[in-house]
């Protein structure tokens, strides 16, 4: 097995800070994903962040960009949508990754929360 080299942070470092930092910086808490993101726009935002796999924006014929704008999640700002499809491939898959542990967090959120109503 090939080792990351020492001080290299590797992916699941990278995921952990980038959620840290949604949370943090941007204050995308859970109880802010359960009320904007109800029906898993998480979970279609990861997906279409990686849709042409390690192709960056730039790269796309006009076409294929125009089919990622037009599909953005719909409670995602169109600017905001833009500015995470025109990242490098790397910093998408953190990205994508963040997003699904946000998924996964929210789906227990209302889990817990069904739980304690019953």
């Amino acid at each position: 097995m090939t080792e990351i080299k020492q001080g290299h942070k590797t992916g699941i470092d990278l995921i952990d800070a980038e959620r840290a930092k949604q949370i943090t910086k941007h204050k995308y808490t859970v109880e802010h994903d359960v009320k904007t993101h109800p029906n898993g726009e998480l979970a279609e935002a990861a997906g279409m962040l990686l849709f042409q796999f390690d192709k960056e924006y730039d790269e796309l014929p006009e076409k294929a960009k125009k089919m990622l704008i037009y599909s953005q999640p719909r409670t995602f700002a169109r600017a905001y949508w833009i500015t995470l499809l025109e990242k490098p491939y790397k910093e998408r898959v953190v990205i994508a990754a963040s997003f699904l542990a946000a998924e996964r967090d929210r789906l227990d959120y209302l889990e817990q929360q069904k739980d304690g109503d019953e």
